[in-house]
C-alpha cells in the first residue's frame, strides 16, 4: 500500500510523517493520531527525507493484519492461558486473575522486544519512506 505524506520531524534514521487521508484510514488503524487529530506514522527514513518534504510511504501488504493480530489477539490469549494455568494450579480465582494479568503484561513486553529486533533485522517488513516526491530544500546547481 502506498500513502502520501509530509515529513514533520526526523529522529536519527526515522521520520514522523503526517499522512493525507485515504480510503484505507478507517480500516487500518496503524497510524497514530496526534493531539490535533492528525494521522502520523513514525517510520524508517530510507531516502534521507527532511522536514517539510512530501514523501511516498510504503506500507507492506499483510503487515496490517499481522500487526492487528499481534496487538489484539495474542495478549488476550496470553491472559486467558495465564489465568487458566494459575487457576488450575491454585484453585483460586484471584491468583488466576493475577496470573492472567502478568501473562498479559509480559506478552506486550515480548511484542515490544520482538518489534525492536525485527526492525533491526528486516526493515522491509515495516513501513518506510520509499521516495521523496517534493523537497522543501532548494536544489544546488
Amino acid at each position: 500500500m502506498i500513502e502520501i505524506g509530509k515529513v514533520i520531524k526526523t529522529e536519527e534514521e526515522k521520520a514522523i510523517v503526517l499522512l493525507n487521508s485515504s480510503e484505507y484510514c478507517n480500516k487500518c488503524k496503524v497510524c497514530f493520531f496526534d493531539e490535533k487529530g492528525q494521522r502520523t506514522l513514525k517510520i524508517y527514513n530510507t531516502v534521507g527525507a527532511e522536514v517539510g518534504d512530501e514523501v511516498e510511504v510504503f506500507i507492506p501488504e499483510g503487515m496490517i493484519s499481522k500487526l492487528s493480530f499481534s496487538i489484539f489477539v495474542v495478549p488476550i490469549a496470553a491472559f486467558l492461558i495465564g489465568y487458566w494455568i494459575v487457576f488450575i494450579a491454585s484453585r483460586k480465582e484471584m491468583l488466576g486473575a493475577i496470573g492472567g494479568i502478568v501473562a498479559f503484561v509480559l506478552t506486550f513486553y515480548a511484542l515490544w522486544l520482538y518489534e525492536k529486533k525485527l526492525s533491526q533485522i528486516k526493515k522491509d517488513t515495516l513501513p518506510y519512506v520509499s521516495k521523496i516526491l517534493k523537497s522543501e530544500k532548494p536544489k544546488k546547481e
